[in-house]
């Protein structure tokens, strides 16, 4: 590596030297600006550290392959290799460029203008080998989208707008430039709570709350204009109504009829923390919500318990402040009671945290899984989890310049070949690397590396295991981790989900093709 030049950047590439320039300065040929560079040494040491994993990764697999081959080497090993089928199975496809299984791949689905405003808001139901069904946001609608390719109902395809906000801009001046930026979007239109959506009214601090019901008579839609310095980032359903994060506090209200009033206003949960909360989620037991995260732009998160009749327990909350963490962008709850993922933003790096929320000790983070990218806000985020917690998708729409990219993690232990352990006070910290990557993974054979990923998101899962309690595992992290896979959803089959736009051609005068692409994960 040739030597730093203080005020001069090396581009290996062109093979020399290039002045620093700084913001204020115009661009040149000659010049590269700091950012720039920023941006040049991130992609490098990503594309360093991919490599690097790769080649431990697949260094693993020789010798475990090896063992299982040799008795001897069996006997004398210092970890069963047979503990790692499942991670060996991963690498094994990924040396042989494996396709994902079972894809399914819909290149009609931008065949609909309103398809191309869709969000990264994304509702995945019933999307199989022969079938697919979505629902997704746009700028102004909400959108049902099916689409069958089995033999008997071959090609069929049906879109359903559930709801248009147009319909609710009438008396508003130039509606055609109105636009809305989706913050929630959950639950489904045939289930008993309904289809819960909230957006945000673009350069103004009006909010749109909606429950959207299989009979539209019993479809509830509420705007709200909150004031200029009460900040909203997120909410939550909680049955007859919902809850809203405003400023460092919630704000809860109840509908009535078509109408809503205010029931519960809590400035600030904590009285010292006067940081803003930027991502709220529902931890539920039996589909009953019994708990509320908080996660705050400090890096603390709260835990506000909920009882039966849907009232916040203030007396019981529960606050934790994580090391080095800098700030919480998104929580993601699962099935199983008091587990949750993080995504945390920590000094110059980001990581997803799993914590056990029902741990006694306040180290509460058990797993730390290493992404590459590095997200300051959560519009840019992909961030999914499966139900069982089993596998978690995490990526960033600004990567690969602007096209988007996405890295899978598995919080199995059998899972990942390769890890590390963080020593800390009386115990250690489990760290785990991506088990795939959408820049080297091959889905249905289509070419990724000119596609731009507009959403993903997991599709419903066929499940046979039960759910068992964190409490009942033992409290070292290892020994956790290996239960996990024995305990928890066992044959499970999931399925990743993507909306890709084709950037090969770009046009003013055409809407470039987009697909709809499916396929299970292993």
């Amino acid at each position: 590596m040739p030597p730093e030049i203080p005020g001069f950047y090396f581009d290996s590439e062109r093979g020399r030297y290039f002045k620093v320039a700084s913001a204020r300065e115009r661009p040149t040929e000659t010049y590269y600006h700091e950012q720039e560079i920023k941006k040049r040494k991130h992609n490098e040491r990503k594309k360093a550290h991919g490599k690097d994993l790769s080649q431990r990764r697949r260094e693993t697999y020789d010798k475990y392959l090896f063992q299982l081959a040799d008795p001897f080497e069996m006997a004398f090993c210092d970890r069963n290799p047979m503990e790692f089928l499942a991670g060996m199975t991963i690498e094994e496809n990924l040396l042989k460029n494996t396709d994902m299984y079972n894809s399914n791949v819909d290149s009609s689905f931008g065949l609909q203008p309103e398809n191309h405003e869709i969000t990264k808001s994304l509702i995945c139901g019933d999307c199989s080998s022969d079938s697919a069904s979505i629902v997704f946001s746009t700028s102004k609608k909400i959108v049902r989208f099916r689409k069958s390719t089995s033999a008997t109902n071959a090609g069929a395809s049906t879109d359903e707008v559930l709801l248009n906000l147009n319909d609710f801009d009438n008396k508003l001046e130039n509606t055609d430039d109105i636009r809305y930026d989706t913050i929630r979007l959950e639950g489904s239109k045939f289930s008993p709570k309904g289809l819960y959506f909230h957006a945000q009214r673009r350069d103004t601090n009006t909010h749109v709350f909606a429950l959207l019901f299989e009979n539209p008579v019993h479809n509830k839609i509420k705007f709200l204009n909150f004031k200029k310095r009460e900040y909203v980032h997120d909410s939550v359903c909680l049955g007859l109504g919902f809850t809203v994060a405003v400023g460092a506090g919630l704000k809860s209200f109840e509908w009535v009829g078509n109408n809503v009033k205010i029931s519960e206003f809590n400035s600030k949960l904590t009285p010292d923390n006067k940081s803003d909360i930027l991502t709220l989620s529902l931890g539920k037991e039996h589909d009953i919500p019994n708990r509320l995260y908080a996660g705050y732009r400090d890096g603390s998160i709260v835990v506000l318990p909920i009882g039966r009749d849907c009232k916040f327990q203030y007396d019981h909350l529960s606050y934790y402040r994580l090391k080095k963490i800098r700030m919480i962008l998104s929580i993601k709850c699962t099935d199983i009671p008091g587990l949750i993922f993080a995504s945390a933003v920590l000094e110059g790096c980001q990581s997803i945290l799993m914590l056990d929320m029902m741990s006694p000790s306040r180290e509460c983070d058990i797993v730390v899984l290493k992404t590459s990218f590095l997200n300051l806000t959560k519009e840019q985020e992909f961030f999914d989890v499966t139900p069982d917690g089993h596998f978690v998708l995490y990526g960033s729409s600004s990567a690969r310049e602007g096209k988007g990219s996405f890295e899978l993690f598995s919080s199995h232990f059998k899972d990942n070949l390769i890890f590390e352990k963080q020593q800390r006070k009386g115990s250690f910290q489990l760290i785990y690397f991506p088990i795939k990557s959408s820049e080297k993974e091959k889905i249905a054979g289509l070419d990724l590396a000119n596609k731009k990923i507009r959403c993903t998101s997991f599709g419903n899962a066929r499940s046979t295991g039960k759910i068992s309690n964190l409490t009942d595992f033992c409290d070292k992290e290892e020994q956790f981790a290996e239960q996990f896979t024995e305990t928890h959803y066992k044959g499970s089959t999931h399925r990743l989900v993507l909306i890709l736009e084709d950037t090969t051609q770009p046009s003013e005068f055409y809407l470039p093709p987009m697909t709809l692409v499916s396929a299970d994960i292993m």
